[in-house]
């Protein structure tokens, strides 16, 4: 018998590059993604480092007008929804009306969202300045 061929053992081929760029990609996009939480979470605490807020009493609720936009040819009315609420702020009691949500084109949806609890709402405001008070339905 004869040897024409001697068999050597092979190295394992080396990774990929796709591979690499694969896993760099992605905890690249990982590190942001946890950033953008991150810093979402630290704004949300420091909103209510400078804001105060109780818990309103709502008697009844409405539709009000708030702007008009659109372009030139086009016009798109927004609406918003207000509560009357009762509630104590700094010390004092308040009884007025307040926004309680942001304005929309639709009418109708705002008319249905204090439906499922229209008596109670969290009343929230800038510290010291209880005129600038908005209400959230819970």
């Amino acid at each position: 018998m004869s040897h024409r061929h001697i068999r050597l053992e092979k190295a394992p081929p080396p990774p990929p590059r796709i591979q690499l760029v694969f896993w760099i990609c992605s905890g690249i996009f990982f590190v942001a993604v946890m950033s953008v939480i991150f810093w979402q979470n630290l704004r949300a605490s420091e909103f209510w480092d400078t804001h105060s807020s109780t818990d309103g009493a709502v008697s009844e609720t409405r539709v009000v007008f708030d702007h008009v936009g659109g372009g030139q040819y086009s016009h798109y009315f927004y609406y918003r929804l207000e509560a009357h609420v009762t509630f104590r702020a700094e010390g004092k009691d308040e009884d007025r009306w307040l926004i309680a949500s942001e304005p929309s084109e639709l009418r109708s949806m705002l008319a249905a969202k204090p439906a499922k609890s229209p008596h109670r709402c969290e009343v929230y405001w800038a510290t010291g300045h209880p005129e600038t008070a908005r209400c959230t339905f819970h």
